[in-house]
């Protein structure tokens, strides 16, 4: 499946010069499809990433740089699959970032802390084979998004302040958007 992704893209890229463009279908072009494929690969996988394990997080932020600093190359692409790939991916370099970087001081924190809103905290719940039982608990996690009673925004401020809970809410709500484990309204 990758592969024919793949085929497509290029052949998009390569024949992207009818759209007027400033020839996008060469070698930097594709050189960035072969980042991209870093990202692909990851797919339905994005749930199981572990923020926590430095070496993934680390390669992850590489790979990140990689196709942030050659996608400029692809923005003739008008597909909008693929404009919609691009942009989830960037999301989520987005998110890696903050959770890896900026994040780290607030963690350590509220780990110190120990609190129940912050042990019990769990919008995304590992898969159980029952898919009945799966789908309650995934119900039961997207009510309590934030925690029980919204519980996360005021540890975070409390802890943190308030432009830490910010990024923290945007870029959940981003992984959820990755994801699409939850259903929200705007909150």
């Amino acid at each position: 499946m990758f592969v024919t992704f793949l085929t497509i893209l290029i052949f998009v890229a390569a024949t992207s010069e009818a759209l007027n463009c400033t020839n996008p279908g060469g070698p930097k072009a594709v050189k960035c499809l072969e980042s991209f494929h870093v990202f692909i690969e990851l797919g339905d996988n994005a749930k199981g990433f572990n923020i926590s394990n430095k070496t993934s997080t680390t390669k992850m932020i590489e790979n990140c740089g990689k196709f942030n600093r050659c996608r400029r190359t692809l923005d003739c692409l008008i597909e909008q699959k693929f404009v919609y790939a691009v942009n989830i991916t960037l999301m989520f370099c987005d998110t890696v970032q903050f959770f890896s970087k900026q994040f780290i001081p607030c963690q350590i924190l509220l780990d110190a802390r120990a609190s129940e809103c912050s042990k019990n905290w769990n919008p995304y719940p590992k898969e159980i084979p029952d898919k009945v039982k799966m789908a309650e608990i995934q119900k039961v996690a997207c009510e309590n998004f934030f925690g029980k009673h919204g519980c996360m925004q005021k540890e975070i401020t409390e802890t943190c302040g308030a432009e830490m809970w910010t990024g923290f809410k945007k870029n959940n709500l981003a992984l959820n958007t990755i994801i699409g484990a939850c259903k929200l309204e705007e909150r």
